[in-house]
């Protein structure tokens, strides 16, 4: 990341999941800094996860900073048919992995982005398809994120 005004000294990560009590986040810090303070903020049709990372020292304005860390939902005990993201700050690289455990799996799967309103829903015709692993697995990367936009993986049963 590139501070935007002397005293940078974290990143907060936030994720938001719909119609469920039951939703769980697991990180870890690859490099660049360490994890501290979590939340869980529940309203009435979401749960809001807050994770800050921290850099471990204070940027200075235009100065960069590499890091990186993982973030993972264990279990979803209500999935949906897609997973979204979007960032509030310029993103050089990011991805979505997804495991399908148990005897039922897509039947079909597909990424899309970068889409400029959540409203359009997860189209097939601005997608691409993806191929299933064997053992249930798919992968999304996507470069050069456009910050404000939606990214996605959308299956059907």
């Amino acid at each position: 990341m590139r501070a935007l005004r002397t005293g940078a000294h974290e990143y907060t990560l936030r994720f938001v999941a719909t119609d469920t009590a039951d939703f769980k986040v697991e990180e870890e810090a690859l490099w660049g800094g360490f994890l501290s303070e979590q939340q869980y903020v529940n309203t009435e049709r979401d749960v809001h996860y807050l994770r800050r990372f921290r850099f471990g020292r204070r940027l200075r304005r235009g100065e960069t900073h590499d890091f990186a860390l993982r973030s993972w939902v264990e279990r979803d005990a209500n999935p949906d048919t897609e997973v979204t993201f979007s960032v509030g700050m310029p993103t050089e690289n990011a991805s979505i992995h997804l495991n399908f455990t148990g005897p039922e799996k897509p039947a079909e799967v597909w990424c899309w982005g970068p889409v400029p309103d959540d409203e359009l829903g997860p189209s097939r015709t601005i997608g691409r398809s993806l191929r299933l692993s064997a053992d249930g697995n798919i992968s999304a990367h996507f470069n050069r994120v456009v910050q404000g936009a939606h990214y996605g993986i959308s299956w059907d049963w």
